[in-house]
């Protein structure tokens, strides 16, 4: 893959859930053969409006409310530095500067506090 923004060139290891679902979205039924993972029945990428669409529907069947598809890179982020540190949520997310990576994951970072105990 090439970043987008830095025009890096990341490959991501396959891991076996994901090779499972890759070979799950290959099995669909489309009209054609295709090379894109996402892709309509004609084999056409989804236009950005398409996928908008797609994904505010799924949102809402799912009973969510202000849930974006980006929100998915966020969440794999701060995974990647919980699991790995902020070395490997850079080199995940592709980032050439640290501080991206950090704002990235600390807009999203919270405290969790537990309740005190009634008996205190």
């Amino acid at each position: 893959m090439v970043h987008q923004k830095t025009g890096k060139r990341i490959v991501y290891d396959r891991t076996p859930e994901l090779s499972r679902l890759h070979d799950r979205i290959r099995r669909l039924r489309r009209r054609v053969g295709t090379l894109f993972l996402f892709a309509t029945r004609d084999g056409q990428p989804y236009s950005e409006s398409g996928f908008e669409s797609i994904w505010r529907r799924l949102v809402g069947r799912a009973g969510l409310e202000d849930v974006h598809f980006h929100d998915i890179r966020a969440k794999a982020l701060m995974d990647a530095k919980r699991h790995g540190g902020l070395d490997y949520a850079q080199a995940l997310g592709g980032h050439e500067n640290r501080d991206t990576t950090e704002g990235y994951v600390k807009a999203r970072e919270v405290e969790r506090v537990r309740p005190l105990d009634k008996e205190l």
